[in-house]
């Protein structure tokens, strides 16, 4: 028997944290003055007065129920954040997390009629680089309703029974050799007797055709955890393909254990056969799939909707329906998990890069919930074919505050001070002087010449280098970092540095962080260690995403050239997304695989207006929209996360006379950011870009951000401008100069890429205000990028804007 709790539920907010000791979770507490709720759901969205609620809300249900066997088990899908069960005043335990489900057995407990009361906890995090919950983005983000806090029983409440023994878990591992799938079964089991079993497998195909396997093995089995492996090789087995190398072979694996010759507990897992390895070095990481390399285009993607209890299968197929028509191979699952979206990936052939829920700075006292999340984590994915990669944490760096900011002048004034009283200041010029022997002596070695550059100055640079240089990198870019780096070190005294470090670090200033911190060097570690356990070496896994190796080996990269920077470099012709050409020389290789960039756009007026309120939207019709932009823009960035300080940097609104020539400039401005940088990857494909990661794919909510599809599902022109450059077989040529000069010969280089590995043959047309200027015959190899160099004189008396255009 099993029968599902979801419906209405009373639920009622508990401010002051009393429930427990007032008896809330009592079968004879009155709770008919208590809200109805729908479960699954979220207590904003279904109750009015608890729309800006967050902290603790109790759930109250009762049901009836008829025991039939041995082992009665109540399980919850999925809670936001942490519970708290009672059932009949039993308190059965608790639980930390957002996304795995937990069950407690409830045999000796259920009755014929029942109440069970759940204290439900989910607060907004109040210090943001001391978040307490493993939440992810759902509880801090720039890409979120700022304002929703999604506690709630989000997933279903369901009763199940079981007979003595159940099944706790099953992973599959696999194995291809010599056209033969060996594959290794285990099976968690529990059990509440001792005995022998049957245990019997039996492996089909689901969407093709194919012979079924089946095995059946005698096991003995004692009260407790039991843990049974059992091989089974499959011949000639249909493997897993992403969408572009081949087809997506799924097979049904069904498990039933059988006491004494009747079914105690059975279950049925999708799986398919793949191999799936991240190569990892200095030169780039690549990835293969079935011994086949595979040069990723892909996307972030963040809950399919903010308010996730909602999400149907339905949206999630719409979804992942687009990402495929854009030719997306790769989907990174951002600082979040649905495992509801798992199983369309797998049928959709789109591997998956699944993070953990964690997003930038956390408390130490995540540690334990956090490393025992990620082994849950494991637990969910473990068998879908899609999921390659696992990654721990996304940007373990602090997010800079007006605190900071503050902190950060006053260390620099403490710092002058310091040496004003005791270090190179005071020295020439004595005004308060304080006299520290031995400091005294540092003092005077540190002014001694080496090849007419003083020891202080030298020791200037390296701290500089050692404790400056990766914040000023990554807010100026590689080389602009080291000239800073080096004019830090020369313009300022050695001790002043020195003494800003100090207390930069004492502080716990973001520079610093980007250093050492214990969420990168510490909590992280942990989280790597624990997904090891579990993982059993069937995925890649990352450490930590956003991590920049300048000088030696980092992570992945996450480049905002043409939005957080780009805009400090003094050359036009390196500015904004161009900036991006610094990947050069000493920093050939850092973008060895690329999981972030992007730009902000705005989504059509008709959704727009859905953001703002009926005043300012008066104010645009009758007033204009230069008129009311200020207020727009304040509007949208306190409720829907709009970034105006980094659009002026690209696009100035006072420019337009509508609103719509500025929607329809930020969303060229986006596709055309979108389009060069998916081309620049491509032109240095595994030199050393093994793939790309666009942010982001889908809005979450009505907001303002990265997403190249707003939250109505309407997509925007960088949508098809991704579409276009991640064809698995593309023509591009590398991206134009701003100027051309009339009457001078160019060498334009022409690109050929063929992600598929099939040979192909066409015709590579280049054409110049639509005059064939150079064709060629082309037979393109399999997995390959071919090189061509073409010449275009620009004729004389030629002037403004003109077409290049490129056929394949």
């Amino acid at each position: 028997m099993s029968i599902k709790l979801d419906g209405i539920w009373k639920i009622y907010p508990d401010q002051k944290n009393v429930g427990e000791k007032e008896g809330y979770y009592r079968k004879d507490y009155n709770d008919e003055s208590w809200y109805d709720a729908n479960v699954p759901g979220h207590w904003q969205e279904e109750v009015e007065k608890l729309k800006q609620y967050s902290g603790v809300v109790w759930y109250r249900k009762k049901f009836s129920y008829r025991k039939e066997r041995k082992n009665v088990w109540l399980k919850f899908n999925g809670v936001f954040y942490k519970t708290t069960v009672w059932l009949n005043e039993n308190k059965l335990g608790v639980n930390e997390g957002y996304f795995s489900p937990f069950k407690f057995n409830i045999s000796n407990i259920v009755e014929d009629e029942n109440i069970i009361a759940v204290k439900v906890e989910s607060y907004d995090e109040k210090n943001l680089n001391k978040k307490k919950q493993v939440g992810g983005v759902f509880y801090h983000w720039d890409c979120r309703d700022p304002h929703f806090n999604p506690g709630g029983i989000w997933r279903s409440v369901e009763i199940y029974e079981t007979g003595g023994v159940w099944i706790d878990r099953i992973k599959i591992l696999t194995e291809v050799k010599n056209k033969i799938a060996k594959l290794r079964i285990i099976i968690w089991a529990g059990s509440s007797i001792d005995g022998v079993v049957t245990i019997n497998i039996r492996i089909s195909s689901k969407n093709f055709e194919g012979k079924e396997y089946m095995e059946e093995q005698r096991v003995e089995i004692k009260k407790g955890q039991n843990i049974v492996k059992l091989d089974i090789d499959i011949e000639d087995p249909a493997l897993w393909w992403t969408w572009d190398l081949g087809p997506q072979n799924l097979y049904l694996l069904e498990v039933a254990i059988l006491e004494e010759g009747e079914i105690s507990d059975k279950k049925t897992i999708t799986f398919g056969i793949r191999h799936v390895h991240l190569e990892r070095s200095r030169n780039g990481w690549i990835l293969y799939l079935n011994g086949k390399r595979l040069f990723i285009r892909g996307t972030n993607y963040g809950p399919t909707d903010q308010r996730i209890a909602y999400v149907t299968e339905e949206k999630i197929r719409r979804d992942v329906e687009m990402m495929r028509k854009a030719n997306i191979n790769m989907v990174r699952i951002h600082a979040q998990i649905n495992p509801e979206t798992l199983k369309v990936f797998d049928e959709y052939g789109i591997l998956v890069w699944q993070d953990m829920p964690l997003q930038w700075m956390y408390a130490k006292k995540i540690r334990r919930p956090a490393e025992k999340n990620a082994g849950e984590l494991v637990k969910i994915v473990e068998n879908h074919p899609s999921v390659a990669i696992i990654n721990c944490h996304n940007e373990p760096f602090k997010i800079p505050t007006k605190k900071d900011g503050i902190m950060g002048a006053i260390a620099f004034i403490i710092s002058v001070f310091l040496s004003l009283a005791i270090g190179t200041i005071g020295r020439r010029y004595p005004i308060v002087r304080i006299d520290l022997p031995y400091w005294e002596n540092l003092v005077l070695y540190m002014d001694k010449k080496v090849f007419s550059v003083s020891i202080g100055t030298i020791f200037g640079i390296l701290l500089a280098f050692i404790f400056l240089y990766t914040a000023i990198a990554l807010a100026a870019g590689g080389y602009e970092g080291i000239i800073l780096s080096i004019l830090v070190g020369i313009i300022l005294p050695w001790d002043i540095i020195l003494f800003l470090i100090i207390l930069l670090w004492l502080t716990g200033s973001p520079i610093m962080m980007m250093v050492w911190n214990w969420n990168k060097n510490v909590l992280d570690k942990k989280i790597e260690e624990a997904i090891r356990r579990e993982d059993m070496n069937c995925h890649s896994i990352v450490r930590h995403s956003g991590m920049m190796g300048w000088f030696r080996d980092g992570t992945d990269i996450h480049i905002y050239d043409g939005w957080y920077t780009g805009w400090l470099s003094p050359f036009k012709r390196a500015r904004g997304y161009r900036h991006v050409g610094q990947f050069k020389g000493i920093f050939r290789r850092v973008p060895r695989f690329v999981s972030e960039y992007g730009a902000q756009s705005f989504p059509e007026k008709e959704n727009l207006y859905k953001m703002l309120p009926e005043g300012i939207i008066r104010d645009i019709e009758n007033k204009g929209f230069r008129a009311t932009y200020k207020s727009m823009a304040e509007y949208l960035k306190k409720h829907h996360q709009y970034q105006p300080e980094f659009m002026h940097l690209w696009i100035n609104p006072k420019k337009f006379d509508t609103i719509e020539e500025f929607i329809e400039a930020t969303q060229e401005y986006q596709a055309e950011l979108i389009k060069f940088y998916n081309e620049y990857w491509r032109s240095r494909r595994y030199n050393p870009v093994g793939g790309a990661l666009q942010f982001m794919f889908t809005d979450i909510a009505p907001l303002i951000t990265w997403a190249i599809v707003d939250y109505w599902r309407k997509p925007k022109k960088a949508y098809f401008a991704l579409q276009q450059s991640f064809r698995p077989t593309y023509i591009f040529m590398e991206w134009p100069k701003l100027k051309y000069k009339a009457g001078k010969e160019y060498i334009l280089k022409i690109f050929v890429v063929n992600d598929l590995h099939k040979k192909l043959s066409g015709k590579a047309t280049v054409e110049f205000e639509d005059k064939v200027i150079w064709e060629k015959n082309v037979e393109i190899t399999e997995d390959s990028l071919t090189t061509y160099r073409v010449p275009l004189t620009i004729p004389r008396e030629t002037k403004g804007r003109k077409k290049i255009a490129l056929k394949l």
